[in-house]
This record gives C-alpha cells, sequence and structure tokens, in this order.
C-alpha cells in the first residue's frame, strides 16, 4: 500500500491548529491584520534597501514606509513629534500589561455601555477597500507626491481600521467583525509560539523606528530653527511665490546676519527659478523675505 504523501507545510497547519478550533474572530483577525503586518514589514525593509536595489537596477521603490511618513510629519512641527511618541507610548503600554477593564474582542468598552452588538457592514474587507481605493485615487488620479500618498494610505488606516472600531466598541457597544491587533498576536502565540515572538520583534523595532526615526542612524536636527519650526516656514514662504512654482527644500542657513530659513522654490518640472524666501522671527510675527525671482 502507498504511503500518502505529506503536505508541504503540514506540521505547521499541524501545530497551528494544536490550540483549538479557529473561531470566526480569531480568524478576521488574522485576514486583517496578516496583510497589514505584513505590507507594512515588507514595506519597511524593501524601503531600507531602497538604494541597494537602485544601483543594481532591479526596481525603483517609489511608494512611502510607514517610517518616512511619520517621520515627515514629525518635521513639520515638535508637537507632531510629541504625538507620536506618546502614541507610541500608549500602544506599548495596552501591550505590557491587561488593565482590569471590560473588553471585546481586544478593544476596551466603557462601564456603563451595557450592551454589545455587532455591527452589521463594518467588515475586514471594508477597511482594506477603503485603504485600496484611497490609494488608487492619490496616485492614479490625483497623482499626488510620495508624502501626501502616504497621508493617505495610513491616514485611512489609522481612522477606518483602529480609531472608528475603537471608538464604536468603547462608546457604543458596537463590535466589528475583526478583532485588535495585540488581541490577534495573542491568539496567536496560543497557537505558533514562535511566529508571534517573529511579529512582535518586527513590531517592536518599528516602533522605536517611529519614535527616534530615522533610528538607527540618530543623526536628526530640530524641527525648530531662527524661531520658527519647518512647516510654519513654509507656509510663510508660500504665501510669497508666484503660483507656477513649487516648494523644493527647506535649508538652514542666514539672511541679513541672523538665522533664517531658506526655502527654495522651482517649477513643478524643472530647476533654475532663483527663488529663495528667507524665513525668520520677527518680533511677536514672522517674517518672509523672497527673492526678486519669487515674484515670476
Amino acid at each position: 500500500m502507498a504511503v500518502p504523501a505529506k503536505r508541504p507545510g503540514g506540521w505547521l497547519e499541524r501545530e497551528f491548529l494544536a490550540a483549538g478550533r479557529l473561531g470566526r474572530v480569531e480568524r478576521n483577525g488574522y485576514r486583517f491584520w496578516g496583510p497589514v503586518v505584513a505590507a507594512i514589514l515588507v514595506t519597511e525593509l524593501l524601503g531600507a534597501l531602497a538604494d541597494w536595489l537602485n544601483m543594481r537596477t532591479m526596481f525603483h521603490v517609489k511608494w512611502p514606509t510607514i517610517s518616512s511618513t511619520v517621520g515627515h510629519l514629525e518635521m513639520q512641527s515638535p508637537i507632531l513629534a510629541v504625538l507620536v511618541v506618546g502614541t507610541i507610548a500608549v500602544a506599548a503600554f495596552e501591550a505590557a500589561t491587561s488593565p482590569a477593564r471590560r473588553r471585546v474582542n481586544g478593544r476596551p468598552v466603557y462601564h456603563r455601555v451595557r450592551h454589545q452588538q455587532p455591527t452589521r457592514f463594518y467588515d475586514w474587507w471594508v477597511v482594506l477597500g477603503i485603504v485600496v481605493i484611497g490609494a488608487f485615487l492619490s496616485v492614479g488620479v490625483f497623482h499626488w507626491d510620495k508624502y501626501e500618498v502616504g497621508y493617505t494610505i495610513y491616514g485611512l488606516f489609522l481612522v477606518f481600521g483602529i480609531i472608528v472600531p475603537g471608538a464604536l466598541a468603547y462608546f457604543a457597544g458596537r463590535i466589528v467583525s475583526f478583532p485588535g491587533l495585540l488581541y490577534t498576536v495573542r491568539k496567536l502565540e496560543r497557537r505558533v509560539h514562535w511566529g508571534a515572538v517573529v511579529v512582535v520583534a518586527g513590531l517592536a523595532v518599528l516602533l522605536v523606528h517611529l519614535a527616534l526615526y530615522p533610528w538607527p542612524d540618530l543623526v536628526r536636527e530640530s524641527t525648530s530653527y531662527a524661531g520658527v519650526g519647518r512647516g510654519d516656514a513654509v507656509a510663510a514662504a508660500e504665501k510669497q511665490i508666484a503660483a507656477v512654482l513649487s516648494f523644493r527644500s527647506a535649508d538652514r542657513g542666514e539672511f541679513g546676519g541672523e538665522d533664517a530659513w531658506l526655502i527654495t522654490f522651482e517649477p513643478a518640472k524643472g530647476f533654475g527659478s532663483g527663488c529663495v524666501v528667507a524665513v525668520r522671527k520677527a518680533g511677536d510675527g514672522i517674517t518672509a523675505t523672497p527673492s526678486p525671482a519669487c515674484q515670476g
């Protein structure tokens, strides 16, 4: 009698199912968070290898990583950097502790909410569909730059994948079909311990990378210079230029013997405009001094 051939990966399936039957909520957690975590970590890896890949002409990594998007956000204002670190601290606290409060599928529910019920249409594939549509529109229709694309993709995921499900559960007792990330990781740890360790290690490195971006390269300048934040300096400079010019760079330098942001503007698809706006703090306000070329 012929011995049935063993399926590749059969040992992993047996180990996974040894902890018991896979429930609907847990299955939806893997369906939602599996692709999300994999996409984020793979994108981060490709982003780290971007220069190496480009030098070997394999392909050009065009999409933004979540770390570069958050790093760009932090550069706009010190307040935003503090909010990012505070959010990461809350996530770390939730992961490291088990607060004594009522939870449903890993999401806290306000103690005065007496009854919980599932939502009818808020499924895991709805969130993924919203993110995919947003990515398509931002790239294929509006042709936004990479950071605008990053804000769209990760912003939609943050709102519809984390904030809205959490708010529905906490304030209204409405439970979406997919659980939170920590719930899913804890379920995975019961089934495949080493798999959960790999996921947690990757997420821990990512969180440190986000909080201290661009860690492990810790050469990072302050977001404020000449008494003005970078984002405020760019906004002030944009009010002084002709509409045909687009922001190109923000550098630190001197103007009139004092520290100043030197904001450069060029045609959207060209160079050589010669437009530079010097921005600095002046009394209670901000002064922006454009070069003659900025007026077209």
